[in-house]
C-alpha cells in the first residue's frame, strides 16, 4: 500500500506540470523557476493536499488498515519532500516550503482516515 500510494503521489505531481502548463499557461512558471507566482505556488499547495489525500486512501485500502500504511506513506513523503525543497529552497519562497512540508503528513493520515467513511 505504501509503495503504490508513493508511485501515485508522484505520478500526479510530476503530471500535473504538463496539465497546469496547458490549461492555465499564464500562471505556469519557466523551467528555472525565475517567474514563478503566488498563485502558482499555492495551486501546488492545493494539489499536494488532494494528491495526499488520495494516495493516503489508496495506501490505507491496499493494506487493508486505515492507520499505519497512511502514516508511514506520510513520513516517506515528508523524508522526500525534505530532500526536495532543500535543493530548491533558495528558489522558492520560505512560506511554500514551510507549507508544503507540513501538510504533507497531516493531509496523508487523513487520507487513510477517509476510508473508513468512504467504503
Amino acid at each position: 500500500g505504501v509503495a503504490v500510494g508513493f508511485l501515485v503521489w508522484s505520478v500526479l505531481w510530476i503530471g500535473s506540470e504538463p496539465v497546469i502548463t496547458a490549461v492555465a499557461p499564464e500562471i505556469a512558471p519557466a523551467a528555472d523557476l525565475s517567474n514563478i507566482t503566488d498563485g502558482y505556488l499555492g495551486l501546488k499547495l492545493v494539489l499536494s493536499v488532494f494528491f495526499s489525500l488520495v494516495s493516503g486512501y489508496l495506501a490505507g485500502t491496499l493494506a487493508g488498515e486505515g492507520r499505519n500504511s497512511p502514516m508511514i506513506l506520510g513520513v516517506l513523503l515528508l523524508l522526500v519532500g525534505i530532500g526536495v525543497q532543500t535543493a530548491v529552497w533558495q528558489l522558492l519562497p520560505l512560506w511554500y516550503h514551510l507549507v508544503f512540508l507540513s501538510l504533507l503528513l497531516p493531509a496523508t493520515a487523513f487520507g487513510g482516515r477517509l476510508r473508513k467513511h468512504v467504503a
